[in-house]
């Protein structure tokens, strides 16, 4: 459970022995796991306004999804779109689209951050699930350690921008995409 990009939190679920391995080796021992009371707190207050954060997003996200047929754009993959890979699953198991999704450019990683740079409401961050727009370029941020050749093995392209749609007014959004 992720509150406004401050904390990831949430829970293990599964057998006696799965849970006590991750609790007495994995997350214990790799993250330090253990929330503060005040963040606990602030997790649990955040609870309340997640179906309407969650609910804006995917309209925005729907909104957004024009994006699909700009001259500029190569393909857009988001989970609303009916040429989305998976659209068959995203319907039956999804009761709203998310507000995440990938946006190839025509071009390449320079062409990407050009695009990026020119943006002035969406935030450059590599969180996902704020309540701000968010947009990232892989390939030069969180995979930039990676060679060309293990991106593209993983499909993460030098024409990759993932995009997180926060709850601004869809016209800003528009506007600034």
């Amino acid at each position: 459970y992720l509150i406004g990009g401050t904390c990831t939190a949430g829970c293990v679920m599964g057998s006696a022995a799965h849970i006590n391995a991750v609790r007495f080796i994995g997350v214990k021992d790799c993250t330090g796991a253990v929330l503060d009371p005040a963040m606990a707190f602030a997790m649990v207050q955040s609870i309340e306004t997640l179906e309407l954060r969650v609910k804006k997003m995917s309209d925005n996200a729907k909104e957004l999804a024009f994006l699909e047929k700009h001259p500029k754009v190569e393909r857009v993959v988001a989970t609303g779109l009916a040429s989305h890979p998976q659209a068959d699953l995203c319907k039956k198991y999804l009761k709203l689209p998310n507000g995440l999704f990938s946006l190839y450019l025509k071009g390449d990683a320079k062409t990407c951050c050009a695009f990026m740079n020119k943006m002035q409401l969406a935030l450059r961050a590599v969180s996902l699930g704020k309540t701000h727009t968010l947009a990232n370029h892989p390939a030069s941020m969180t995979h930039s350690t990676y060679t060309k050749e293990e991106r593209e093995k993983s499909g993460i392209a030098d024409n990759l921008v993932r995009v997180s749609v926060g709850c601004e007014d869809i016209r800003d959004i528009i506007e600034d995409f």
